[in-house]
This record gives structure tokens, C-alpha cells and sequence, in this order.
């Protein structure tokens, strides 16, 4: 016998924690050395809701060329990044956008070797899609527009390969794994809130 109790739909939002990895590139539109492209790793954490999702994610951006090819080379380093992103459907293919805030290092080799590194702020702007949203394992494609507003000093004025800001557009594939055990802030089985 199903009682009046039980035919309620639950007060109480699900929220998930899922966390897993991401790679791809980042095509620099300005700075980075003028590094033609650059290759990027990273971990990331979700804390989500059915229509949002804040995402804490790190990454290691290293450039791709390896010195095989003309231009300089950088390496980044983002950690922490935090984003909030809007998530437009409660479906397995969820499109999302939304936008970040990190803190950003970045050295430079223009001609081989390190000739400075500095810290700065780092935005982000842009959206994707979740695939397999409401199994446990998701892919995500992800696109990006990416700033870093650190600022190398003693280089000549006007070199806007070396003195940045360094932006461009990140480009990723992602994997998280929500696990089924816990309740409360695990995810698991439902979780609560």
C-alpha cells in the first residue's frame, strides 16, 4: 500500500561529487612565447546539482612542439581554478557554460632556456557537453577561452609574445567517475541536500 507520504516528490535536491581527468590543447591566440600550440593535463572535481556544477580543477600546460618546430616554449601551471558552470539539461547529453577564476604560473624558453616565470590571475569562459550524464562514468568535450595575466618582467616593451597576457583557446576531453558508495556528500546511491 503506497501512502500519501511516498506519492511526494522529494523536498531535497540530489548532489553528486565526481572527479576524474582531463587532456587536449591549447592553441595560443597571444603570449605564451609564441609557442605554436601547447599540450595540457589536469584533474578536476565536480560538485553538482541538476542545474549547476562548480568544478575545481589543476592543470600542467607544457608546449607541444618539444623544440621540433619554430617558436618559443612555455609551461603552465593552473592550481587552483574554480568555475561555475550552468548545466542546461537533466538528460545523458547535457550542454553547459559557465566561467572560472584560477591562480596561473607561467615560465618561458624563447630560446631554449628559462628566462623568467611569474604568477598571475587566470579567467576562463566558455561551455561544453556531458555525455552519459546520469551514469556514473561521463565524458566530457570541453572549450575554452583562457587568459593568464601574469606579467614576466625585463623584457624589451611591446613583445607581446613574452610579456602576454597569455590567452588562448583550450580544447579538452574529460573523464569522471561518480562513486556509488556513501550517501551524504558522496554521491553515492542519491546523495542528499
Amino acid at each position: 500500500m503506497i501512502t500519501e507520504e511516498e506519492e511526494k516528490k522529494p523536498r531535497r535536491r540530489r548532489i553528486f561529487h565526481t572527479a576524474g581527468f582531463k587532456a587536449g590543447a591549447i592553441i595560443p591566440m597571444g603570449g605564451y612565447a609564441e609557442s605554436s600550440s601547447l599540450t595540457h593535463l589536469g584533474a578536476l572535481y565536480w560538485y553538482e546539482t541538476p542545474q549547476f556544477a562548480v568544478e575545481l580543477s589543476f592543470y600542467f600546460a607544457f608546449t607541444s612542439n618539444l623544440g621540433l618546430a619554430e617558436g618559443g616554449h612555455a609551461h603552465e601551471i593552473v592550481a587552483p581554478e574554480l568555475s561555475l558552470l550552468y548545466i542546461l539539461s537533466k538528460g545523458d547529453l547535457s550542454p553547459y557554460f559557465g566561467g572560472g577564476v584560477g591562480l596561473g604560473f607561467i615560465g618561458l624558453y624563447p630560446e631554449g632556456f628559462n628566462i623568467g616565470s611569474a604568477y598571475g590571475m587566470s579567467f576562463n569562459g566558455g561551455g561544453g557537453v556531458v555525455f552519459l550524464r546520469t551514469y556514473d562514468i561521463r565524458i566530457l568535450l570541453d572549450v575554452r577561452y583562457r587568459v593568464n595575466m601574469a606579467q614576466v618582467s625585463g623584457f624589451i616593451e611591446g613583445d607581446e609574445g613574452l610579456n602576454g597576457p597569455h590567452h588562448g583557446i583550450m580544447l579538452s576531453i574529460g573523464f569522471t567517475y561518480r562513486s556509488t558508495r556513501g550517501c551524504c556528500f558522496g554521491g553515492g546511491g542519491g546523495g542528499c541536500l
